[in-house]
């Protein structure tokens, strides 16, 4: 994370909810919390492929997506569980991935295809807490549902919502010019 945290931190600021989707809030809870929760990062970072009219430039970031990657038993299985860096212990209000103005549909889909390709890394993703709607999020959601992804939504703590995702995998195709990679 600390290689990206000056992109992140320029990505962050663009948009609303910045502090608590940048590096200032999501590194200090990743160090406080990640050794009690048994996890291991699994950030997703999406950067242009090419340059465009808004100002973009290719190599540019322009999605992250961060995550974290923990075992838990689930009906006493050994499930590995994506979560979102920062929803253990105090909640902020704007959790949630990440994404450069104009570039929430390419980043949903860029996004769900890595997460297809590592799918055999994880079982289930859990996104919570998630007060505000995301067209990020819910590009992400609508490309994996069809693929076989179970998806189950239900109301959380404070009003948020709560997203999970069920591994099933598939191959995608799509066009996006995002790269997303595992960082």
């Amino acid at each position: 994370m600390r290689s990206i945290e000056e992109e992140w931190r320029t990505l962050a600021s663009r948009g609303t909810g910045g502090l608590f989707r940048g590096p200032e809030w999501l590194i200090p809870w990743w160090q406080a919390y990640h050794a009690t929760l048994h996890a291991e990062l699994y950030v997703l970072v999406g950067r242009a492929i090419e340059g465009d009219a808004s100002g973009t430039t290719a190599g540019e970031i322009v999605c992250i997506a961060p995550l974290y990657r923990r075992t838990v038993k689930v009906a006493l299985l050994d499930t590995r569980e994506l979560r979102m860096i920062g929803d253990a212990g105090p909640r902020p209000p704007a959790l949630d991935l990440l994404a450069r103005a104009g570039w929430e549909d390419r980043a949903g889909t860029a996004l769900a295809r890595k997460l297809i390709e590592e799918s055999a890394t994880w079982d289930l993703i859990d996104l919570e807490p998630l007060a505000d709607p995301s067209r990020l999020r819910a590009q992400l959601v609508q490309r994996l549902a069809p693929h076989g992804f179970t998806v189950e939504s239900s109301p959380s703590a404070g009003g948020a919502i709560r997203i999970a995702l069920a591994l099933a995998p598939i191959d995608a195709t799509e066009a996006t010019r995002v790269v997303a990679t595992s960082g």
